[in-house]
Order: structure tokens, then sequence, then C-alpha cells
């Protein structure tokens, strides 16, 4: 369980000064804030939510732009740019695995595979039991009637295949299943 927040202004001075306002609000709720911004607000509260340690997103459903106001190429170009605003010793030392290297979104889902490792308990388990193969060679929970299914090992996957060993590193063998 966690809180969504989201100031539904534009405005980025006025959406942080409702962030702020939604955040002294819920005080201390006792379960995870994901607190994110939309349209002109969504870098300022992103940047925010950064400095604060709090929970965020960013998608194309929040913002059609990246912060220098162009339009962005898509969902890895957003979180790509979202994760380079934060601290780069978080994903310092991080290593990628040729294949995941040669998909391109390898900077994607080594910051995606820590932040699971660092805010869910084993919470790649479920993705990998979840995101399995279906009898085409597609994921079959990622299937969308209007986009389909992508081929398999899904994006998601490999952030949970990367927590895992990510997990173990940290905390030994028992990460493994």
């Amino acid at each position: 369980m966690r809180v969504v927040a989201e100031p539904t202004v534009s405005d980025p001075d006025t959406a942080l000064a409702d962030a702020v306002r939604i955040l002294r609000t819920l005080g201390q709720p006792g379960v995870p804030v994901l607190l994110h911004g939309e349209e002109h607000s969504a870098w300022p509260v992103l940047t925010y939510t950064l400095r604060m340690k709090l929970d965020t997103r960013i998608g194309l459903e929040d913002v059609l732009v990246n912060p220098e106001n162009r339009p962005t190429t898509g969902n890895n170009e957003l979180v790509t740019t979202a994760l380079a605003l934060g601290d780069p010793a978080t994903v310092k030392g991080m290593k990628m695995s040729d294949g995941e290297r040669d998909r391109g979104n390898a900077g994607v889902i080594q910051a995606a595979a820590l932040l699971l490792v660092e805010r869910s308990h084993q919470g790649w388990l479920r993705l990998l039991e979840e995101h399995v193969a279906d009898a085409s060679g597609h994921c079959h929970a990622c299937s969308s009637t209007a986009l389909g299914a992508p081929v398999w090992p899904c994006t998601l996957w490999s952030i949970a295949r990367q927590a895992q060993h990510l997990g173990e590193q940290r905390h030994g063998s028992q990460g493994r299943r």
C-alpha cells in the first residue's frame, strides 16, 4: 500500500507549493508516498521528490517534454533523464549483462533494479513469477489488446532479474527463491 499524491496544477511554483501542503497534511502516513507532477510541473516536482527521497514516477502520461522543454522520444528518455537527476552515487559501480547492454535499456534497467532492491524486500520475486513467456514467446503479463505483448524477456522481467542479482550481491544467497 502507498499514498499517491499529485498536485493538479501545471504551474511549477504552484504545484511545488501544493506538493508541500499535501505532504504536510499527510504527516507521517505510515506507508510510502509517491509524489509526481504533470505537464509543466512534472520536472520540478520530480526534482523535489528526489531531493526529499520520496517515491516518484515519470512517463508520457505525465509529461511530453524533457526538462529543456523539447519533445521527448518516449518513456525510456524520460526515465533515463529522471535517473540522471538523482544522486550519482546511487548508480555508481553497477554492472550490466551483455544482453541488457545490447538492448539499449541497460542504464534504465540497472537504476530501476537498484531502486527495486532498495525499496522492496524481494519485490522482484513477484515480477519474475508474473512476467513469463507464453506459448508464442511473448510476455504473458505485459499483454495489451492495443499493443500486443513484447517478446520475452520483457523489460520488467529484466529489471526484476537484475534486482535479484543485486539483492544476492548485497545479502548473499538469501536473495534467491
